[in-house]
């Protein structure tokens, strides 16, 4: 959910920066993002599909089972996510680029009152029983939503928070954010909505608000490194997960990580 509020946000600074024309803003835009996306995304799920193959061939005490060539198409053309199940979010990422540079002419021509509607919209879209547009993209469209409001009312300088609110928003939104889904339920649409909320308010801190300690931390080098490599590094993770689940299984019996779920799940998380 952070990902995706920080996307809108991120991505509206973008559009903002673009001094070209109108069509020629556009068309960059939705280049821009799938060049972005889908290259690295379609090599991951090609090297995700070769590896597990070879590890299936030639290291047969491993337990992974391959793939079948259908399953590797079915993920390439974001239909499904049978090899790389993380490339979900990517679909909604490259799905949501129209949504993203409508709300951003509606902003153009509304401002903030235009990006609240279209908010209201989403939320409407995230509860409704039949997803529209038959697309997953309905019960997170919002979340881009909230992170283009943000960025227009940073850009248009229109809030700023003292210290002791900002604070306070950052406390409560990384709390909101991490006990949402534990107090709602994993597949709660309240515990998008609050997730969603709660994201936009962390976000909206950092920005809105004087500089903390927090900002120093996360303008880090090595934290700036993991920004930059990000993106890689969570196309990369499902496939290590992959493979060293099956070999700690196998370097620890199956009676052991009954009796010690934690250790077994400590190791796993590290």
């Amino acid at each position: 959910s952070l990902f995706f509020v920080l996307s809108g946000f991120v991505l509206a600074l973008s559009l903002r920066r673009d001094d070209r024309i109108f069509p020629l803003k556009g068309w960059a835009f939705v280049l821009r993002r799938l060049f972005r996306i889908y290259p690295t995304l379609a090599i991951n799920v090609g090297l995700y599909f070769v590896v597990i193959a070879l590890i299936a061939s030639y290291v047969p005490i491993i337990p992974v089972s391959p793939f079948l060539p259908s399953q590797l198409v079915t993920n390439l053309l974001l239909k499904d996510f049978p090899v790389n199940p993380v490339t979900w979010s990517l679909m909604i990422e490259l799905v949501a680029v129209p949504f993203i540079f409508f709300s951003y002419c509606i902003a153009r021509r509304w401002g903030v009152s235009g990006l609240v509607v279209l908010i209201l919209l989403g939320i409407v879209t995230l509860f409704a029983k039949v997803l529209i547009f038959r697309m997953l993209i309905a019960e997170f469209v919002f979340m881009f939503f909230l992170g283009m409001l943000v960025a227009e009312i940073w850009m248009q300088k229109l809030v700023s928070l003292n210290k002791g609110t900002a604070r306070i928003w950052i406390i409560a939104g990384i709390v909101v954010m991490l006990s949402a889904r534990f107090v709602l339920g994993y597949g709660s649409k309240w515990s998008l909505l609050f997730e969603g909320f709660a994201s936009a308010a962390l976000i909206a801190a950092l920005v809105l608000g004087p500089r903390f300690t927090l900002h120093d931390v996360l303008e880090m080098k090595p934290l700036r490194f993991l920004g930059r490599t990000s993106y890689s590094f969570y196309l990369y993770h499902p496939l290590a997960l992959g493979v060293f689940v099956p070999t700690l299984t196998l370097m620890a019996s199956p009676s052991w990580l009954q009796a010690h779920p934690f250790l077994g799940s400590a190791a796993i998380a590290i």
